[in-house]
């Protein structure tokens, strides 16, 4: 039960953490200067970076079984760049640090979701939702207080939060158990075996497509508010309504299996796309 809490607290501080970084970027790089087309790019940075860097990550993680040293490691480090970005205003530096902050946080979400995995046992696997739905509640109302900050201090405001943050959740992760080392089947041969699944590939093409669908929107969403005349304030309220959105979701997965948060995202993005496009 311990170690259940402390990964309930790990998803609150770490998401707590993000929210007030994630959300602001574009933000923050139009707020140095940056062109819409240098924005684009420096959001997509991250996504191409962590597209290779969580793999490899993983396969260091299963072949010397670092899953609980890597874990800490990556979430101490990426204090790093994100606290460089602060100073940077060149668009190269700027670029080096999304794409240091992307290449050291990849890895995180993933050892993350094994050790709390690993914590449930195979028996309790369900009751994922009820440990990450905490990350959820930690996005949004950062994200909200990050706003607010900005109001008044800038949009950097908030990055020095994360840094604090991430700070905490680095000590939460040195608590948490290690997971056992992956002896099933080397990873190589797992990755060979997956890549000719069909039905696996169907997912992994539909998550990418998902996935580039909402980056568009996310990236770009702020601008667009602020171009309305929303203040970080404002935009931090409707990240942390659409943040805390999810606790019915993650509660709905807990009771009826992750077919359930499928089914009903099949069915509420279309609308949620056609209600944004009329705004």
């Amino acid at each position: 039960m311990r170690s259940r809490h402390l990964a309930s607290i790990f998803y609150l501080t770490f998401y707590a953490g993000m929210g007030t970084l994630v959300p602001y970027l574009t933000l923050y790089y139009r707020s140095v200067g940056m062109s819409t087309p240098q924005i684009g790019l420096l959001a997509a940075l991250p996504t191409v970076t962590v597209l290779f860097a969580a793999p490899l990550w993983g396969a260091i993680a299963d072949a010397f079984g670092l899953y609980g040293r890597l874990l800490v490691l990556a979430v101490f480090g990426t204090m790093v760049p994100v606290a460089a970005l602060t100073q940077a205003r060149a668009f190269p530096v700027l670029a080096a640090c999304a794409v240091g902050y992307a290449l050291i946080n990849a890895p995180i979400v993933p050892l993350a979701d094994h050790t709390s995995l690993e914590i449930l046992g195979e028996r309790r696997r369900d009751d994922y939702g009820r440990l990450r739905v905490w990350g959820a509640v930690g996005y949004g109302l950062s994200a909200l207080g990050a706003g607010l900050l900005a109001n008044r201090f800038g949009i950097a405001a908030g990055f020095a939060v994360f840094v604090v943050l991430m700070g905490i959740t680095g000590v939460i992760a040195t608590r948490l158990p290690a997971p056992s080392p992956w002896r099933r089947e080397s990873y190589l041969k797992a990755a060979g075996r997956l890549s000719t699944n069909p039905r696996w590939l169907a997912f992994l093409g539909a998550v990418f497509m998902t996935g580039t669908c909402f980056a568009m929107l996310n990236n770009y969403f702020p601008i667009y508010l602020a171009s309305l005349g929303a203040s970080p304030g404002l935009f931090g309220l409707s990240i942390a309504a659409a943040a805390l959105g999810e606790l019915p979701i993650r509660r709905a997965a807990s009771a009826g299996g992750p077919g359930v948060v499928c089914r009903i995202g099949g069915a509420g993005a279309p609308a949620g796309r056609s209600r944004r496009a009329r705004i």
